[in-house]
């Protein structure tokens, strides 16, 4: 029962400890999205650890609760598991929905947004700028709301509107 106890102690412990250091950002990683995506070493790794995270968010104080409510040690080990696995399969569920949801564009998700022009654009033209927003690069069509302007690559421009394939910018 001791080691019992004190694999449910790690599991608690690893998984709030990492939480936290995830949470204030010590433990960010963020995926290259500028060329076509592709699974790495890394990005399989990090995946990894974060369901093992949950896993043991899951799991450790599950098996603490059902040993200190005075169950076997089996059933505390199973409930273990069982609250482990679905914590880990939940927090897989959500995260794929928030990485879903954050792949599909919205027009108004990059307005009064900062984007860096990458390829010039000549007054009145259209042309394509990249915006960065939650660790993501997204290329976009825009368009100066002043006829009169051009933009050099690499000028930086605020998104101002948008109307049906281009976005409106104007200098930051």
């Amino acid at each position: 029962m001791g080691s019992l106890i004190i694999f449910c102690l790690y599991l608690t412990v690893f998984g709030v400890g990492v939480t936290i250091l995830d949470l204030l950002g010590i433990l960010s990683y963020t995926k290259d999205t500028s060329s076509k995506p592709k699974t790495t070493f890394i990005d399989t790794l990090v995946s990894v650890i974060r369901t093992w995270t949950y896993f043991c968010l899951g799991a450790g104080p599950t098996g603490l609760f059902v040993l200190l409510t005075k169950h076997t040690e089996k059933e505390s080990f199973f409930w273990s598991v069982a609250g482990g696995t679905g914590a880990a399969v939940l927090a897989h569920a959500l995260r794929r929905l928030y990485h879903w949801n954050q792949n599909s564009a919205h027009p108004v998700m990059f307005m009064s947004e900062k984007a860096v022009i990458i390829t010039p654009i000549s007054p009145g033209a259209t042309g394509k700028a990249l915006v960065r927003r939650f660790g993501k690069e997204t290329e976009i069509w825009v368009r100066c709301k002043n006829t009169k302007l051009g933009f050099v690559k690499g000028a930086e421009v605020r998104i101002i509107a948008h109307e049906e394939a281009a976005y409106w910018i104007e200098p930051a």
